[in-house]
């Protein structure tokens, strides 16, 4: 939704079978954050509770008992973690303050482990249940906005300006790679006039940093902006500048 308008947008959703599952989220412009519970498979939804000065941007559950929420104040920055054993009955708050930066994600190994990622490379770790939580130093201060453990060992963070921590130890280390994708890029400093079925030839260069290839779709886009055509050229190989050529079907013009 619009940052400032007066709704409830949601941002999480976690589900722990096919009847009972909690969406979270809040009202930026009013910086309030909300959680609510289903326990008959979404036909109808009861607010649990909610956060005056912080929305909640993830709730993770372990069962149906235990759930965590993460998330903080879009003004302070503060963030903010709670915790339910009851079965959202009742909500605690666990760690937060204007010394924790805003929390974006979590994710639970089981009741006792889990993890927490947020703004300025901020990772926090519990091993108590969310008792006490350990800030844990990774090589990177973009935010981080997911995180996620296949099991006790192999854990994922990502964030932006793309990000990558993969930690094999239970996340004692992380070593950092990235992920972006950047392209295709194309030479037409110029727009170019065509008519409909004369050959068009088009030079474009795909950059990656970590791909050898990469799927192509170009968009062609008239005088003002819109999307008249798309290319699909299937996989290219990056670092390389390419030649696509074709015949043109649009009506004649500048494009």
């Amino acid at each position: 939704g619009k940052r400032g308008a007066s709704v409830t947008d949601l941002w999480s959703v976690d589900f722990t079978d096919a009847a009972h599952g909690w969406v979270a989220g809040g009202n930026a412009g009013k910086t309030d954050g909300v959680i609510r519970h289903t326990s008959d498979g979404g036909a109808t939804w009861t607010t649990q509770v909610t956060t005056p000065g912080a929305v909640v941007y993830k709730v993770a559950a372990v069962d149906g008992s235990q759930a965590w929420a993460v998330g903080g104040s879009p003004v302070s920055g503060a963030g903010i973690i709670i915790h339910t054993s009851d079965g959202g009955l009742t909500w605690q708050p666990q760690y937060g303050g204007p010394s924790i930066p805003w929390l974006c994600d979590a994710t639970f190994v089981d009741a006792s482990t889990g993890w927490a990622v947020g703004e300025h490379g901020t990772v926090l770790r519990t091993t108590d249940g969310g008792l006490t939580w350990t800030t844990v130093t990774v090589p990177t201060h973009e935010d981080l906005t997911a995180v996620w453990f296949t099991g006790a060992a192999n854990g994922w963070i990502v964030g932006d300006g793309a990000a990558m921590l993969h930690s094999t130890d239970g996340g004692a280390t992380w070593t950092t790679t990235r992920a972006d994708v950047i392209g295709p890029r194309t030479f037409a400093p110029m727009p170019s006039t065509v008519s409909r079925g004369a050959g068009a030839l088009l030079r474009y260069r795909v950059t990656d940093a970590q791909s050898a290839t990469a799927t192509v779709t170009i968009k062609i886009t008239d005088g003002y902006g819109r999307t008249v055509a798309t290319l699909s050229l299937g996989r290219r190989a990056t670092a390389a500048q390419h030649v696509a050529r074709f015949v043109c079907r649009l009506p004649r013009g500048a494009y």
